[in-house]
């Protein structure tokens, strides 16, 4: 699959199949090249609900969005129910400010993904934290 790099905020995936035949007596291999076929690629992105800092199960024990493609990079800002920013990093949240594990309940959350193009997908919702 090709990416188009001149455009990559297209979205755009392209792709085409090549043969190559061993080369002949005569010294000559041939080649042939499919038709191109390119289709749009709309990124998803899921964002857990809840998640246990202090899960013996390490999936459990971040909060991270999950991606069906790899982004150039994001950034995730936690606040806490009165609005005041509690964290953030480019990265999961342990469940952690200054070294510490937050109070179980409801955080909020933005979610900033910068995709190889100057078009950014922004999201926002609440997660909660919860522990075993």
């Amino acid at each position: 699959g090709l990416i188009d790099q001149a455009d990559p905020s297209s979205s755009m995936i392209c792709y085409h199949v090549e043969a190559v035949e061993n080369t002949n007596a005569l010294g000559i291999q041939g080649r042939s090249i499919s038709n191109r076929v390119c289709f749009s690629m709309t990124p998803d992105v899921r964002v857990p609900n809840a998640f246990i800092p202090n899960d013996t199960d390490p999936v459990n024990q971040v909060f991270e969005p999950v991606f069906s493609f790899l982004p150039e990079r994001y950034d995730l800002i936690i606040y806490n129910r009165l609005g005041i920013k509690i964290w953030e990093g480019s990265g999961p949240w342990d469940g952690r400010v200054n070294g510490n594990f937050v109070p179980e309940g409801v955080y909020l959350y933005y979610l900033r993904i910068y995709n190889y193009s100057t078009d950014k997908i922004e999201m926002n919702g609440s997660v909660t934290v919860v522990y075993r």
